[in-house]
């Protein structure tokens, strides 16, 4: 049995050889979805001791386990999980683990992990982690605390997260008191411009133009955008969300002018239905 290895995982891999079984020992677990067995097994590891390679195994673990429903099981795993400047090289995989987390509600452990991780030194998320605590903050309802934090914000066009900003920075005007969704739309069309396709707030980025534009009842424009979310992004729920804000766009008959002239549409042509 693996389970009296766990203890050992702290060591030197050269000195007890089990990193390597322990870890496609969890690979074979959530490859078959024995996510309960997972799951028990990571929690009884030493989790704040453990070396980076074996940290992305059990962060792997957590993850699998939110997305499976189990929020509650991956809280309790990620409540274990500690990062110096050892472990800084699972930093991406704990990126993720978050992602998922917000995704599935827990905003406000979120908050608390985003503030952590943004505070600390040598973390190359580190603007990241701190526009998500941001973003957080933004959706616990404490939008005065965000335009605070972004006002003091300095990112460059040439940093991925520049596009994130410009995506909270844009939902604050989609969501003000009085929205300015012109206003809102320019700020996401130069996160868009400037942002990588591959980044995982991408398809929120694009959804939100798409329902900018729609408010602005630019119909066309938002169904464009909604057609290449599901398009680049097939898997992503939002892409399923984008599908039911598409509109049915009617085409008007074309106008004559009179008999010399061409037939002719203009931009008004159009009928919409939701």
């Amino acid at each position: 049995m693996v389970y009296p290895l766990l203890q050992l995982t702290p060591f030197d891999e050269e000195a007890c050889k089990v990193h390597g079984f322990v870890e496609m020992y969890i690979s074979c677990l959530l490859n078959a979805n024995r996510l309960i067995e997972a799951k028990t097994l990571v929690l009884a590891m030493p989790i704040p001791e453990i070396p980076p390679s074996l940290l992305s195994s059990v962060i792997s673990v957590a993850d699998a386990l939110a997305k499976s429903g189990d929020v509650k099981g991956a809280l309790a795993i990620t409540d274990k999980i500690s990062f110096d400047a050892d472990t800084m090289s699972a930093m991406e995989d704990m990126m993720g683990l978050l992602a998922t987390l917000r995704k599935c509600g827990a905003t406000k452990e979120c908050v608390v992990w985003y503030t952590k991780l943004g505070n600390m030194e040598g973390n190359p998320f580190k603007s990241e982690c701190v526009l998500w605590m941001v973003y957080c903050d933004m959706q616990l309802g404490n939008k005065m605390s965000a335009e605070v934090y972004l006002s003091s914000m300095k990112v460059e066009r040439s940093e991925e997260a520049f596009s994130l900003l410009q995506m909270i920075k844009g939902m604050l005007k989609a969501t003000a008191e009085k929205p300015n969704f012109g206003e809102a739309l320019d700020l996401y069309a130069e996160g868009i411009v400037f942002g990588n396709l591959s980044s995982p707030w991408m398809p929120e980025l694009l959804y939100n133009a798409g329902m900018a534009y729609k408010k602005m009842g630019k119909f066309v424009a938002s169904n464009e955008i909604f057609l290449q979310i599901a398009a680049l992004y097939p898997d992503d729920p939002l892409a399923a969300r984008g599908q039911k804000e598409i509109v049915k766009i009617e085409k008007k008959p074309k106008k004559v002018v009179d008999e010399d002239d061409e037939d002719y549409e203009d931009d008004e042509d159009y009928e919409d239905e939701e």
